[in-house]
C-alpha cells in the first residue's frame, strides 16, 4: 500500500511466474476453509514489489504483514515496514475483500544523522482468485493517507498530509 519506490525488483514477473508454476499441477477446489492458511506475496506496484504474508485467522479475516526494501547503491536504504486486515466479503474461487494497512517507511540517505520516517494509512477494496488451493492472483484499488516527515520528499509535500489512489496487482502462493 504505498506510493513510493519501496522495493526496485527487475525480476518481478519472474517471481509471479515462479509462484503460479509452484501450485498449477494442484486440483482448486475453492471451497477449502482457509482459517490457518499462511501465504508468501509478491505486492507489485509499477516498478515496486513488497512481500507481504496473509495468514488467514478464518475464512473471512487474515492478518497480513508486509515489509518492502530499496538499497540504492552508497545513497540511500529504504524500509517500509507495515501490517493490515482483509475481511472476505464471500467464499469461493473468486474472493473479494475489503482491507486496511498502515506502514512505516524509513528513509536512511548514506552519511545523514537522521532517519527520514512517513507514515501511510489506507484502505482498499481488493479481489483473489484462486486458481487451485496453493496459488492466487488479485489486485487492490487503494485510498491512502500519507503523513510526510519534514525532511521527505516522498510525497511531494514535505510536512504534510496527502490523500491519494493506488492500485496493486498480487500474486500468492499459500502453503
Amino acid at each position: 500500500m504505498r506510493v513510493h519506490r519501496a522495493m526496485r525488483f527487475p525480476g518481478a514477473a519472474i517471481a509471479i511466474l515462479g509462484i503460479l508454476g509452484l501450485g498449477i499441477p494442484v486440483a482448486c477446489t475453492g471451497q477449502e476453509d482457509r482459517a490457518g492458511r499462511v501465504g508468501v506475496t509478491a505486492a507489485v506496484q509499477g516498478d515496486q514489489v513488497d512481500v507481504l504474508v496473509p495468514w488467514w485467522l478464518s475464512s473471512r479475516i487474515a492478518v497480513v504483514p508486509a515489509v518492502g526494501l530499496q538499497i540504492v547503491g552508497d545513497s540511500y536504504v529504504d524500509l517500509g515496514l507495515g501490517a493490515g486486515m482483509r475481511f472476505a466479503l464471500r467464499e469461493g474461487e473468486a474472493i473479494p475483500y475489503l482491507g486496511v494497512r498502515g506502514q512505516v517507511l524509513l528513509l536512511s540517505p548514506n552519511g545523514a544523522d537522521e532517519t527520514i520516517t512517513d507514515f501511510v494509512l489506507g484502505a482498499a477494496l481488493g479481489g483473489e482468485y484462486l486458481l487451485n488451493s496453493h496459488v492466487g492472483l488479485g489486485a487492490e484499488a487503494q485510498l491512502n493517507v500519507s503523513v510526510s516527515d519534514d525532511a521527505s520528499g516522498r510525497f511531494g509535500n514535505p510536512g504534510g498530509t496527502n490523500l491519494n489512489t493506488a492500485t496493486e496487482f498480487l500474486a500468492t502462493y499459500y502453503f
